[in-house]
C-alpha cells in the first residue's frame, strides 16, 4: 500500500466520523464529533496496521476492533433509576467504528452508504419510537438538570408545589425532589430533571419565576 493510498483512508475515515459526531451534537449528545472522528479513525487505522507491515491479520484486527469497541460502548451504558441510558449513543459508536473499518478496504463509497444509513437511522428511528413510546425520549441519552432553591421552611411545600405544578407543562422530567434542612427556620429544595435535549432556558425561567417569591434566599441550577 501507497502512503498516498493510506492517507486517503485515514482522511476519509474522519471525514466520516467528522459527519457522524456533527449530527450527534447537532441533536444535543455529549459524544459528539470528537469521540465519532476517534474512534472511526482508529477503527481504519488498527485494520489497514497488518497491511502496512505485510501481514495478513487483517481479518483478526478487525474483530479485536469490533470487541475492543464493545468494551468502550459498554462504559457509556449505565442504568439510572428504573431507566438505563446510553445504549443508543453506544450503539452509534460501535456503527462509526463499522465504517471506519470499511473505509479502511479502500470501498469509500461503500463507507459513505453506510454513514448516510447510520445517520438517517438516529434521525428518523427516533420521531418514530416516541410515537410509538412517548416516554422513549426520557429512557434513552439526556441531560439532567439540578435546581437548588434556599427558602423559609413555610414555604417549602408552595415551593415543591411550584415545582411540581411547572413539570405538567415543561418538556423536563422529574426525577427526585428532596428537602434538607439548612437550619432551624430554612430548608433546601433539591430536584433533578431529564430532558433529552439541552435547554437551558426552561431551568432559568423557572428558577427566575421561584426566586421572585418572598420567603426564597437562594437559588441556583447546573447541568449534572
Amino acid at each position: 500500500m501507497s502512503i498516498y493510498d493510506f492517507a486517503i483512508r485515514l482522511l476519509a475515515a474522519i471525514f466520516f466520523g467528522l459527519i457522524i459526531g456533527i449530527e450527534r451534537n447537532m441533536t444535543g449528545h455529549a459524544v459528539g464529533i470528537k469521540t465519532n472522528v476517534l474512534v472511526c479513525l482508529s477503527s481504519c487505522m488498527f485494520v489497514l496496521f497488518p497491511t502496512v507491515v505485510g501481514s495478513p491479520d487483517v481479518v483478526r484486527n478487525s474483530a479485536q476492533v469490533i470487541t475492543g469497541v464493545g468494551f468502550l460502548g459498554s462504559g457509556i451504558i449505565f442504568k439510572d433509576g428504573r431507566n438505563v441510558r446510553g445504549i443508543n449513543t453506544a450503539a452509534t459508536i460501535w456503527c462509526t467504528a463499522g465504517v471506519g473499518m470499511i473505509t479502511s478496504s479502500g470501498k469509500i463509497t461503500f463507507a459513505a452508504l453506510s454513514t448516510l444509513l447510520l445517520i438517517l437511522s438516529n434521525l428518523l428511528l427516533k420521531p418514530l419510537a416516541e410515537k410509538l413510546d412517548p416516554n422513549y425520549e426520557f429512557d434513552e441519552d439526556g441531560n439532567i438538570y439540578q435546581i437548588s432553591i434556599t427558602c423559609d421552611d413555610k414555604k417549602e411545600f408552595f415551593v415543591r408545589a411550584m415545582i411540581l405544578n411547572e413539570m405538567e407543562t415543561s418538556i423536563f422530567k422529574l426525577v427526585s425532589l428532596e428537602s434538607v434542612d439548612v437550619s432551624e427556620a430554612k430548608v433546601k429544595i433539591i430536584a433533578e430533571f431529564l430532558c433529552s435535549k439541552r435547554r437551558d432556558d426552561i431551568a432559568e425561567n423557572l428558577i427566575a419565576k421561584i426566586s421572585m417569591e418572598e420567603g426564597v434566599f437562594n437559588t441556583y441550577w447546573k447541568l449534572v
